[in-house]
């Protein structure tokens, strides 16, 4: 339900709610926190990314996101060949889904405006 109905009024609430939070609840505010506004960049993504029980998530907010570790993700050697490296790669070709209030997509990691396309 808090994927639904967070939107950029409770992005400050999802910050303070990851910093406070069990890891058991960790990919569902980052997932929240995609839809938002985005995850900003100081937060690492790194570590849930390696975790099994939140790679998805982590690599779905920072698709989101236009996340400056989702190239980490998707070049990173211990990742090499696993499911959350070829969606980070997906995410990469495909570009991010979220757009600013002026409804212009966020410039993704190469730093060129993304192509559009959504997830």
């Amino acid at each position: 339900m808090l994927t639904q109905l967070a939107g950029p009024a409770q992005h400050e609430d999802l910050m303070e709610l990851l910093d406070s939070s069990r890891v058991s609840d960790r990919g569902r505010i980052l997932r929240a926190m995609a839809h938002a506004g985005g995850v900003p960049t100081e937060l690492s993504l790194l570590r849930e990314a390696r975790e099994p029980a939140h790679a998805k998530d982590a690599v779905y907010a920072a698709g989101m996101s236009a996340h400056r570790d989702l190239a980490a993700m998707a070049t990173s050697r211990e990742l090499a060949g696993t499911a959350t490296q070829r969606s980070a790669d997906w995410w990469r070709n495909s570009g991010p889904a979220v757009t600013d209030p002026m409804g212009r997509l966020i410039p993704d990691d190469r730093g060129t405006e993304a192509t559009g396309q959504t997830a």
